[in-house]
């Protein structure tokens, strides 16, 4: 899986929270099932984790949304 963009949707994501490790328990804390995210994108393969990079990026027209939306299901 590519590695720099992982490690871009943490930051997208998390903000100021820095990563451990690229593979890491904390990716739980973000919704994935493990400690690896790569495991999660089998179905969706690199499409998917470039769908999420879209919408979470800085700039996006729905990254506002993305994150509410990301916030209100931590919640």
């Amino acid at each position: 899986m590519h590695e720099a963009k992982l490690m871009r949707l943490w930051t997208n994501l998390m903000n100021d929270r820095k990563l451990t490790a690229r593979e890491s328990t904390e990716w739980v804390d973000v919704g994935f099932q493990g400690k690896d995210p790569s495991t999660d994108f089998r179905g969706a393969g690199v499409l998917g984790l470039e769908q999420l990079l879209a919408i979470t990026d800085v700039g996006s027209p729905y990254r506002e949304h993305a994150l509410k939306m990301y916030q209100d299901s931590t919640n």
